[in-house]
């Protein structure tokens, strides 16, 4: 990763791994929201993604802003406290020794606008209490992480922006050379522990060369390449004569011992 962004992830992957009575003798709180902004394809989903996996052995709860409302009256709310309830449950029953949930906001402006600048009867400035209420409330939890991504945060409203809520905020942009070096590892990860990448493609990715290759790409575009890569591939081994080769490898002639003449 880039350095900021480095930096930042080490601040909430360090606060977030210490034990929680630790936490409680030093007086510190880990955040309990992180915000990502930035370009759309520049990697805000697969970083949000690669945190959580480094933080959290639970499953991660994905949503897309606009799946929360509902056009029925309380339905985005219920649908918001359900997302929390699983690190409720355990929090009640587990206390400290309660895992991290994590919770990913896909294009969180789109919900979470400022208050009292849509005219909808109120629906969305009641789901932003209600997420305030859920991130820094008297029932908040420690055993949170939420994590938004957004286009536009400036339309997002204030209150969530605060310390409490989504205080650690990171711009996410083109990735630099270190970075798409992380992405196209990420990307090429299953097929390298897999065993299809070929002992040529594993080293172009170790050497930097694709890297390299790949400046001025957004996460998307690397995203893309590395599809297309692998369609090429499987394209190329799904030829008659790849097949035959596969299924009926070719046999290596047997060595004779060679006669010696006759004395």
């Amino acid at each position: 990763m880039d350095g900021a962004i480095q930096n930042i992830t080490r601040r909430i992957l360090a606060l977030r791994k210490l034990p929680p009575t630790k936490a409680k003798q030093l007086g510190l709180i880990a955040p309990r929201g992180l915000l990502l902004y930035g370009p759309p394809g520049c990697g805000k989903t697969l970083l949000a993604r690669e945190i959580a996996r480094e933080l959290s052995d639970r499953p991660v709860t994905v949503v897309s802003g606009p799946e929360i409302l509902n056009k029925f009256v309380g339905d985005a709310e219920k649908s918001l406290r359900a997302m929390f309830r699983p690190a409720e449950i355990e929090s009640r029953n587990r206390g400290d020794d309660s895992g991290l949930h994590v919770i990913i906001m896909d294009e969180l402006d789109a919900v979470f606008k400022v208050r009292g600048t849509i005219d909808d009867g109120g629906v969305r400035d009641s789901v932003v209490n209600q997420l305030l209420a859920k991130m820094d409330g008297v029932d908040s939890l420690n055993n949170i992480l939420v994590i938004g991504l957004t286009n536009r945060p400036e339309l997002i409203d204030p209150a969530l922006r605060r310390p409490g809520r989504f205080e650690v905020q990171m711009f996410v942009g083109p990735p630099g050379l270190e970075s798409r070096r992380d992405i196209l590892d990420i990307h090429l990860r299953p097929l390298i522990s897999n065993g299809f990448a070929s002992p040529g493609l594993i080293r172009l990715l170790r050497s930097g060369w694709l890297s390299e290759r790949t400046a001025g790409y957004s996460g998307a575009d690397i995203a893309g390449l590395v599809r297309s890569m692998t369609s090429f591939a499987l394209e190329r081994a799904m030829q008659p004569s790849s097949l035959q080769e596969f299924s009926h490898p070719k046999e290596h002639p047997k060595e004779h011992p060679k006669e010696h003449p006759k004395e």
